[in-house]
């Protein structure tokens, strides 16, 4: 399961420009309970408050399969992240640690059996924090009435935070439209796409890249260098926007 861990029902209003930013909310509808106040919490209810070197790390454990392609995709990106800082570009990429452990799990010294059997291919992926699938947004807006992603935009973020928002999403989409380009990123449905609440997206689930494809490879996808639809073009404003204009420079420069 991807995304913060959350509630399931509505637990604040949709924001306006008379309501508090995205990131004061403790918990939403769309983005369930903010991390920052989910670390708090849990920390206050720790025996290890008081150590300085207490952290909250947000993993998942992926079994059934061999994580060591998706853990090389994952470090190819974040040297191309790197790449980006150092040119300075206004691209925007979210790496997380994927850790491939075989057949056995020994993690801080102790042996950890699950209960399924030994045998099987695992290993921990870090959670994007303070996102949501575009699959589940979609739902959700479903349920809400909004209608489309760029009245998501417009309603969740008001008119003061929406461009800000906007922009992260252009930026974002840029660098990961190019790392489906330069990669040969395949299976990018919806449910691989996650939209923080920043407004970034981030890709995930890295198993089919370069010439691997899932099965024998899904037609429609092999003419197709990266995915760009016209809800997305919707979002930056359309073709004659400002914001799809930035998106074509970032991804050429």
């Amino acid at each position: 399961v991807w995304g913060n861990i959350g509630a399931s029902e509505l637990q604040a209003p949709l924001l306006d420009d008379n309501d508090s930013s995205p990131e004061e909310n403790s918990q939403d509808f769309f983005f369930g309970e903010d991390s920052i106040a989910q670390k708090q919490r849990l920390k206050e209810s720790s025996i290890f408050k008081n150590l300085q070197s207490w952290r909250l790390a947000h993993m998942i454990v992926k079994s059934g399969a061999d994580l060591k392609e998706e853990q090389f995709a994952v470090q190819l990106i974040q040297q191309f992240d790197q790449i980006f800082k150092l040119e300075k570009l206004d691209l925007y990429l979210t790496p997380y640690e994927i850790v491939s452990l075989g057949k056995s799990l020994y993690l801080m010294g102790l042996l950890i059996v699950w209960y399924f059997v030994l045998d099987t291919d695992f290993g921990l992926v870090e959670m994007v924090k303070d996102s949501i699938t575009l699959s589940s947004l979609k739902q959700k807006i479903y349920e809400k009435q909004m209608g489309s992603l760029r009245q998501f935009f417009d309603t969740y973020y008001g008119r003061r935070r929406a461009d800000k928002a906007k922009d992260n999403f252009c930026r974002s989409l840029a660098a990961y439209s190019l790392m489906c380009y330069f990669l040969q990123i395949k299976d990018r449905h919806n449910g691989n796409i996650l939209l923080q609440k920043s407004g970034k997206i981030a890709h995930i689930d890295f198993g089919f890249f370069f010439t691997n494809a899932p099965g024998k490879g899904l037609a429609f996808e092999n003419p197709v260098p990266f995915k760009l639809l016209t809800e997305y073009i919707e979002v930056l404003g359309g073709v004659r926007s400002a914001l799809f204009q930035k998106f074509r420079r970032l991804f050429y420069q």
